[in-house]
């Protein structure tokens, strides 16, 4: 081996007891060591993490009302997206989750809209009509009712919501309609349990 290559080797620096044989540094316990006094500030950012995206992105709900059956049973849990109408507004169709005007007992509801600002919506012996015509967006699914409603406009910014089981439902026939400001965000999946999956488009 040539003098030039004996410089490009870096020296060993291993630790030798008295007889002469090589110790290991002790570098696992220092990376443990270090690990742990890591560990609060990692939980911390992970905490502000969950935090930011249960408030602002997305949450998971639990339904306790019988009244979007059989689209959502009690029991059933969802994720619903908070960022959804943020560049958007809400469709007839959409399946969210509003906190109802007038209703202060703290209680979040699940409810389909059905129809949207300036729209004028009547509900005639059960059947709902949305600018005079028949609504295509119509899901009632149970029978049984045979309620009437209006005619009334709903305000810009506003939404009208109905249940699907509308026998049972409080909806904006007994609330009004929801303002924009009170829907917490679009129901996008039933997740739970696993043979009620379902995508809400």
């Amino acid at each position: 081996m040539s003098d030039k290559d004996r410089t490009n080797i870096e020296p060993r620096l291993d630790l030798t007891d008295q007889e002469g044989k090589t110790l290991r540094k002790p570098k696992d316990k220092e990376s443990f060591i270090d690990f742990l006094k890591e560990l609060p500030v990692l939980i911390v950012i992970a905490f502000i993490i969950a935090l930011i995206l249960r408030t602002f992105v997305f949450q998971t709900t639990l339904i306790n009302q019988e009244s979007m059956e059989p689209a959502l049973y009690p029991n059933d849990r969802t994720i619903v997206t908070k960022f959804a109408y943020w560049f958007s507004d809400p469709k007839p169709g959409d399946v969210i989750i509003l906190v109802p005007p007038q209703i202060n007992d703290g209680r979040d509801f699940v409810k389909r809209v059905v129809a949207i600002g300036g729209n004028l919506v009547q509900i005639k012996n059960g059947k709902l009509y949305v600018n005079g015509r028949p609504s295509k967006g119509d899901y009632k699914t149970m029978p049984g009712d045979h309620s009437s409603f209006g005619p009334y406009r709903i305000p810009k910014n506003d939404v009208f919501v109905l249940g699907d089981n509308r026998p049972v439902s409080q909806d904006s026939r007994w609330f009004g309609p929801v303002p924009k400001k009170n829907i917490v965000g679009k129901v996008v999946l039933t997740f739970w349990p696993i043979d009620h999956l379902k995508l809400f488009i």
